[in-house]
């Protein structure tokens, strides 16, 4: 199969990996993500005017987009595999409390992927691939970024699936987190109430002000956080995302400039040099998912996630 489509006026003077994330193009392509795009230029499969085409190709009026997909049958199902170090919490005929370790994500962007919390879950739990709404997904009610450590919960039916998704748009699930920042933030105790888009120029979450371009919706968001500890040029706090959106916590610390440390994403040239040089330097953000609260048909949780190795031992270091 292959697609084509002619660049308009208004397209052109964009680089084709943006053009591609944000038309329906790509989703006519089964591209999905931006790494899948990103895959399909590496491999070829995108041309412009039958050339193969780099990522930064910047586009002209009149250039023909050309998507070729490859000959080989895709798999259209996940990858099981039960050998990644998830530790069940506790599990009930409704859920499972995962305690998820930095460095796994909770999905795959292709079916190809098989490294992550679901192609844990489908080897497990055969059944739960029936679970939710999304197959990349079963079963998975809410999300940690990939190097967010700590607890979450995961459907095993679908009414499950269905309340427990219902209570997470309604804000009514309790989340903490504790994360290590930067510098030392005054008032020690408050709440950061700005609102988050998808950057137009960066590829990140951004807070939305009057000078940033965004694509995509506004999102409120509310994060409410105390500080619990100040060592050295560092505090450790306790974070309360009262929404859920994409990067919240992340992006509102940043925003309020103190970055968590480790974070190679939302942080600024000192902060970056600043993590290069502390002893054993931080692998990843420090960020850990620590309590998750919510109640079910009836019945109150209380679920709790102890502090890893790294982030603990990263702490012993500074005091």
């Amino acid at each position: 199969m292959s697609l084509d489509h002619i660049i308009k006026y208004h397209e052109a003077n964009q680089r084709l990996d943006r053009f591609l994330l944000r038309q329906t193009f790509a989703t006519q392509a089964h591209l999905t993500s931006r790494s899948e795009c990103a895959d399909a230029i590496r491999k070829n499969q995108i041309l412009i005017n039958n050339t193969p085409a780099k990522p930064s190709s910047v586009l002209k009026t009149g250039d023909i987009i050309t998507f070729i997909e490859q000959s080989q049958e895709k798999t259209t199902s996940l990858i099981p595999n039960p050998d990644l170090p998830l530790q069940i919490l506790f599990e009930n005929q409704h859920f499972i409390i995962l305690d998820k370790p930095a460095g796994i994500a909770m999905h795959p962007n292709t079916y190809k992927d098989a490294a992550t919390v679901a192609n844990w879950l489908v080897a497990r739990y055969p059944n739960i691939v029936i679970v939710g709404e999304n197959a990349l997904r079963p079963g998975i009610v809410h999300r940690l970024d990939k190097d967010t450590s700590g607890v979450c919960v995961v459907a095993k039916t679908q009414e499950t699936f269905v309340a427990l998704k219902a209570m997470f748009k309604e804000h009514i699930v309790r989340k903490t987190y504790t994360a290590i920042v930067h510098g030392h933030i005054l008032p020690t105790k408050g709440t950061i109430d700005t609102a988050i888009a998808k950057s137009l120029t960066l590829n990140k979450q951004a807070i939305i002000d009057t000078d940033l371009m965004v694509r995509g919706r506004i999102r409120d968001a509310v994060t409410h956080y105390r500080v619990t500890q100040s060592l050295q040029d560092f505090d450790v706090i306790e974070a309360q995302p009262k929404t859920g959106r994409k990067h919240q916590i992340r992006v509102h610390l940043f925003s309020i400039g103190h970055p968590i440390v480790g974070d190679k994403l939302y942080s600024t040239k000192l902060t970056r040099k600043a993590d290069r040089e502390l002893p054993n330097g931080p692998k990843r953000h420090f960020l850990h998912a620590k309590r998750l609260q919510f109640t079910l048909f009836g019945e109150d949780y209380d679920f709790s996630s102890p502090l890893p190795q790294d982030f603990q031992h990263f702490l012993d270091v500074i005091k």
